[in-house]
Formats: C-alpha cells, sequence, structure tokens
C-alpha cells in the first residue's frame, strides 16, 4: 500500500492534517538513557507496527535526499537531514546507534544495517520481510527523487521541507495505551477482526502469545522471541 500513502501525501493541502491509523502501545518496564541525556522509555507495539515502520522508512529517505542537497550546497538542509536523524531515526547508545523503533530479532539488525544505515547484508538472498522493507525505501526514494526532479536544488529543499511537515506533522494516528496488566493479544485480535480475516495461523499465534503472558517474566520474553521466530520461518 505504499502508493495509497504516497497518494494521500499528494494530495494533503496546505497545514492539512490525514489520519493515518492507529498505533496500540503498551508500556514495558525497560528504561534506557542515550548517550545524550535523553530518558527513554521502552514500549510495545502491540498494533501498527506496518505503519509505524513505512513512515519511518520515508522519513529515512527524506533524510538523505536533505543530506545530498546539504552536499549540493543548500545549507539548511544539513541541519534538516540531522533532525530528522535523531528525532526519528538512530539513537545513541552506549557508543552506537540504535534505532527508535526495533523489529523482530529475525529481521532487526537488516533493518538498522541496511535500511537506516548504509551497510551490506552478509548473506546472498533476503528474507521477505527483509525484501519488504527494501522495496519500500526503494519506492520512496524513487518518489523523492522525481519530486525534485528538473528543479534547482534551492526549489528542491522547498519542496523536501513542504513533504517533511506533511509527514511529521499532517499523518496523524489515534494512540491507544494499553494498561501494562492488559493482555496484548486480545487487543489485537479485536482490532484485526474486521476488514480481512485473520488466518487460522495468526489466530494460532495469537493465542500462544497470550499464554506466554502467564509466564514468568524471562521465561515469557524467550517463548515469545521462540514463537515469533518459528511463525517467520512458518511464512518463509
Amino acid at each position: 500500500q505504499l502508493n495509497d500513502l504516497w497518494d494521500d501525501l499528494d494530495l494533503m493541502g496546505d497545514g492539512a492534517k490525514h489520519y493515518t491509523g492507529t498505533l496500540v502501545l503498551k508500556r514495558t518496564s525497560t528504561q534506557h538513557e542515550s548517550d545524550l541525556g535523553e530518558e527513554l522509555v521502552e514500549w510495545e507495539v502491540v498494533d501498527g507496527q506496518q505503519r509505524a515502520t513505512t513512515c519511518l522508512i520515508l522519513i529515512d529517505q527524506l533524510r538523505r535526499a536533505f543530506g545530498r542537497l546539504a552536499d549540493a550546497g543548500v545549507a539548511p538542509a544539513a541541519e534538516r537531514a540531522n533532525v530528522l536523524q535523531r528525532t526519528y531515526g538512530l539513537v545513541p547508545l552506549a557508543g552506537r546507534g540504535e534505532p527508535r523503533l526495533r523489529l523482530g530479532a529475525d529481521f532487526h539488525d537488516y533493518w538498522a544495517t541496511c535500511v537506516l544505515a548504509d551497510g551490506q547484508q552478509t548473506r546472498g538472498k533476503l528474507r521477505d520481510a527483509e525484501r519488504r522493507l527494501s522495496v519500500a525505501a526503494e519506492f520512496f526514494s524513487a518518489q523523492i527523487d522525481d519530486l525534485c526532479e528538473g528543479v534547482s536544488p534551492e526549489e528542491a529543499f522547498q519542496r523536501l521541507k513542504e513533504l517533511q511537515r506533511r509527514v511529521t506533522l499532517g499523518l496523524r494516528f489515534l494512540v491507544y495505551e494499553v494498561e501494562p496488566e492488559s493482555h496484548a493479544g486480545e487487543i489485537f485480535e479485536t482490532l484485526n477482526a474486521r476488514g480481512r480475516e485473520l488466518t487460522e495461523l495468526d489466530k494460532i499465534k495469537n493465542y500462544l502469545l497470550f499464554l506466554a503472558e502467564s509466564l514468568p517474566g524471562s521465561r515469557k520474553n524467550t517463548v515469545v522471541r521462540e514463537v515469533n521466530v518459528a511463525w517467520t520461518g512458518i511464512h518463509e
């Protein structure tokens, strides 16, 4: 649905807002302090990870475009790129950059290294989820290039500024905070049982995650990781 998102952005007028979907978040007990002294609370994304990931990929491609304009001599573009990186991209933690959004354990390294940074994958074939991340990055890169084609660097900067405004201020999410004792799986199923039906495979996974909620902390986290990794293998 990448085209749908881009079309929505294209149709937004000056100062317009666009409802982009719901984010369901569950606060965890994990906290971090960045190398810059920023206090970070970790949240589990119960629902909405795909749309959040897609928006962050778009913002990262926008950051890269500002960086290219800075190299072309548009001085304000450099600060724009830096702000987007600090706000939405990699957070300095323990001397290295950690993404604001952590994806599943089986493809998080690709997300951090090859999508948000400029590293190269070490395997020959991409997993399906990694391929989708790569396709999204390439799609938004091409759309941004088309947006700036045939105009001066200064005009391109103005166009990218407007795109940034639409993405970071115009896209609006309904954010629902789940109580810590809530069962995230039940909420996920309630939200997704309308429209396209959940498959039996989705429901089985959801039920296993529901059962894992009753386990002690460390064991629960281990089982949740094992289920998520196993389901990635099943889908592959």
